[in-house]
């Protein structure tokens, strides 16, 4: 009888312990298909509204057009749904479809987003899973269409299913465990599902911080501290991939080369603004258009597809007005092995930062492919502005052979008059008295030049300290057209000087402005013909004294008003005997007039003369 009573006894606790775990069983089924119904619902209901926001300022084209058409296939790739998208009138516009029945039926959604509502439906533990969620698009407080969109809930019926057998395989378990403990255990497994079931949604949502507590030291308690381990762990993952992208995006965006990424068919994945205003417009079509279309016309195609062909290149390219070294680096692809990594070639030009003339040769280096035919996964390209480089480069080379020109003339015509002289041609006194005149000028050339190597100096090294005074503007211009005066001797020009009578005292470092008022007026009587006039002027103005130089000559052609103030540019020269500088004074001049707080006006027509001034501060704002 007591194995009677311990078997019902037993029984009736094995049915209580059956019952709970089947009530459980199902309440867990049951809330776990609700919550991710919910969520699924919730989900595609949210990437319908995303997707009609997306599509809505174009929405209003007779046709869709291929980037709508490349925003919907985006869309539905990454998330694995199935897309209808519906004009106004209910008109099929486009269609993705891959995961659905082909006899799924849209009407309610369709109905309702043309009325301008949301739908949205979710059946997991049905026969055929579906979650359908559409969404109006409108345009101008109206309806102009809708989205559909559909996913086969294969994820989350998945879920459930695995629920289902979890709870099998528990079910098994406590058939074996009867008694007290057992039933006390049960419970308490139970709530530490329901807890991992919170846990779980929270890191759906989010949150990686909450933390389970486990009360036995049983594989679920290890589950609860794996559980805690893991949300951690991907918590801190998150964080530091986040931040990662953040710093990266800075990085990207500030760099001053512009960089490009490719994917492997030639289309753009990224380009931070550098790279846009190095390579201008093309760049902005390659969204949208094949390389060869993007870059026709382009020295970039060619450099590019082999790039796209894995292989490392360090090119110098010109694009339009500007001289760009890139370098590119291929994406390895995917599964590709460490051989398939490039390496550098051994004659590869050296770096902008480390280089004085950037290679115009290319340098390409093969990098294989992991089965020796697949391509590179696309390829990322460097961008480094040389134009100011390789200008200053081509104007020293100039520089250093105009300058040792400059000097050998007056070198050698100073020897030939002093031989001349020494072998008796100065018993002449009118011969001797052109000789020396004529040594004069050369001397004075060879002084100028002298000075103008020296204060380029100067201003290389931040070594020129302004002298700041009182002066007359009147003062400084007769002074400056006394010295010009000999300069313009034997070529019929005169200099001339109109002083403003109510111009106020300048302050100014009288030396310097002298220097660059003479370097304008040296230029003037150059580019002048015989018989004209320079006038040098000072004339009161608003914010302070304007001086300058002003001439009837040949002019300055349009194209290169913007470049005469460049080191070492010189204006193309009229004839092979016109008589050029080194192309310093007016890059010197401008200098100055800037340490002043200032800068030159040029105004000049080809044929109608030139005219360059600047402004001076009035001594009584400095007092």
């Amino acid at each position: 009888m007591k194995y009677k009573l311990r078997f019902w006894l037993t029984l009736l606790f094995v049915l209580v312990i059956l019952t709970a775990i089947g009530v459980l069983s199902v309440k867990l089924v049951s809330s776990l298909a609700t919550t991710i119904e919910i969520s699924s619902s919730n989900r595609v209901a949210e990437q319908a509204r995303a997707l009609a926001d997306q599509l809505q300022p174009s929405f209003d084209r007779i046709a869709f057009d291929p980037d709508e058409q490349a925003i919907v296939e985006q869309f539905a790739k990454g998330f694995d749904d199935d897309v209808w998208v519906y004009s106004g009138a209910g008109g099929l516009r486009f269609t993705i479809q891959r995961f659905t029945s082909p006899r799924l039926t849209l009407d309610d959604a369709l109905d309702a987003a043309l009325k301008g509502e949301s739908y949205r439906m979710a059946d997991i533990s049905g026969p055929a899973p579906l979650v359908i969620a559409s969404a109006p698009v409108m345009k101008d407080g109206k309806v102009a269409g809708a989205v559909v969109v559909a996913n086969n809930g294969a994820g989350s019926r998945a879920v459930i299913d695995e629920t289902r057998s979890q709870l099998g395989i528990a079910f098994l378990l406590a058939l074996l465990v009867a008694g007290l403990l057992g039933f006390a255990f049960s419970e308490g497994i139970a709530w530490q599902v329901r807890n991992l079931k919170r846990g779980s949604l929270a890191m759906a949502d989010g949150d990686f911080d909450l933390r389970l507590k486990g009360f036995f030291p049983d594989e679920i308690g290890e589950l609860v501290r794996s559980f805690n381990v893991m949300a951690e762990k991907m918590g801190n993952v998150f964080r530091a991939l986040k931040a990662q992208q953040q710093e990266m995006a800075t990085v990207v965006e500030t760099m001053g080369e512009g960089l490009v990424a490719l994917r492997g068919d030639g289309s753009l994945r990224l380009a931070n603004s550098a790279a846009y205003d190095i390579i201008g417009p093309s760049l902005w079509a390659l969204s949208s258009k094949p390389i060869e279309e993007a870059f026709e016309g382009n020295n970039l195609v060619g450099p590019i597809k082999e790039a796209l062909e894995c292989k490392q290149l360090k090119q110098t390219i010109e694009i339009g007005d500007k001289v760009v070294l890139m370098n590119a680096t291929p994406n390895a692809a995917p599964n590709a092995t460490p051989s398939a990594a490039p390496k550098a070639a051994p004659n590869t030009a050296p770096s902008v930062a480390g280089s004085t003339t950037p290679s115009t040769t290319p340098s390409t280096t093969p990098n294989a492919s992991v089965d020796g035919e697949r391509p590179c996964d696309g390829a990322v390209l460097i961008f480094t502005d040389v134009t100011r480089q390789t200008k200053l480069e081509r104007a020293q080379r100039d520089f250093i052979s105009n300058a040792s020109h400059e000097l050998r003339t007056p070198t050698s015509a100073l020897k030939g008059f002093l031989e001349l002289l020494s072998e008796g041609a100065g018993d002449d006194e009118a011969i001797r008295e052109r000789f020396f005149n004529t040594m004069e000028m050369e001397i004075n050339r060879l002084e100028r030049l002298v000075d103008e190597l020296f204060t380029l100096s100067q201003l290389d090294s931040e070594q020129i300290y302004l002298k700041l005074a009182r002066c007359q503007a009147g003062e400084i211009l007769h002074n400056v057209a006394t010295i010009a005066g000999r300069i313009a001797e034997g070529t019929d020009i005169e200099v001339k000087t109109k002083v403003d009578p109510f111009a106020p005292l300048i302050w100014c470092d009288r030396d310097r402005i002298v220097q660059v008022l003479l370097g304008f007026v040296d230029n003037a009587i150059k580019h002048s013909a015989k018989g004209s006039e320079v006038v040098l002027f000072a004339r009161k103005e608003p914010s302070g004294v304007r001086v300058g130089v002003s001439d009837s000559g040949e002019g300055i052609p349009p194209g290169e008003v913007n470049k005469i103030f460049e080191r070492f540019y010189r204006l193309t020269a009229k004839s092979d005997t016109e008589k050029r500088g080194a192309g310093l004074g007016l890059s010197i001049a401008k200098e100055i007039v800037e340490a002043h707080g200032s800068s030159i006006r040029v105004e000049s027509l080809p044929n109608e003369g030139s005219t360059f001034s600047f402004v001076l501060r009035p001594a009584e704002e400095t007092a």
